[in-house]
């Protein structure tokens, strides 16, 4: 079957289903996009295959997908030990790179190469944007694709969720505590570790928690 392509031409991730230039390639042979590939090995900590599950020490990243067994040398590449990762060329290692830069997407000539922390200061007090901590906390993100909010539009997010995305519906409240959670699975953690339930209102299907 031939692999999925989208309109411009560029191939589809088989994880993301987004048109990718780049695929990371293992010995299994299940290509997935170097943006996926990332996302596992650099912010997850996980090195296996999310098709098969085959553990894959090392992949590489090609511009042309083919048979891992015609990628050619990988000691002759450049790569990245700790991630396991190597690079057909030097400007997939600089598209990888380019993944965990942090930048102010306000100021495009400042320089990057500053941390998250110091970015989310600068963000506050040059530009009144602010990230939500509880994202920042439980999302394994690229800095690029955080969100900075202003102080109404991160009460709504909070509350309710964003405008452009209807699939969120923002973090849940815990109403003794006052304080707002991931989702609805962190919040029934909060709510069953630090507060009472009725166990037979539970017997009948009820969720009613106490302080």
């Amino acid at each position: 079957m031939a692999a999925a392509s989208s309109p411009e031409g560029n191939r589809l991730c088989d994880i993301c289903a987004q048109p990718s230039d780049a695929f990371a390639l293992g010995e299994c042979d299940h290509p997935i996009c170097y943006r996926c590939s990332v996302r596992m090995r650099g912010l997850c900590g996980e090195k296996h295959c999310p098709v098969c599950r085959e553990d894959l020490q090392q992949v590489v990243f090609v511009e042309d997908v083919r048979p891992f067994v015609q990628v050619g040398a990988l000691k002759s590449m450049p790569g990245d030990r700790k991630l396991g990762i190597r690079f057909e060329n030097r400007s997939l290692q600089k598209a990888m790179r380019a993944l965990f830069d942090i930048t102010c997407p306000q100021c495009p000539e400042r320089d990057s190469g500053v941390t998250f922390s110091q970015l989310r200061d600068h963000m506050k007090r040059a530009h009144l944007l602010y990230y939500c901590d509880i994202c920042e906390k439980n999302l394994r993100l690229f800095p690029v694709e955080r969100k900075a909010y202003s102080r109404s539009e991160l009460a709504r997010h909070r509350r309710v969720g964003d405008e452009d995305d209807t699939s969120y519906r923002g973090h849940p409240l815990c109403e003794f505590c006052q304080e707002r959670y991931m989702d609805d699975d962190a919040l029934l953690i909060h709510l069953r570790k630090n507060h009472f339930w009725c166990h037979f209102c539970e017997k009948c299907g009820g969720q009613e928690y106490y302080a």
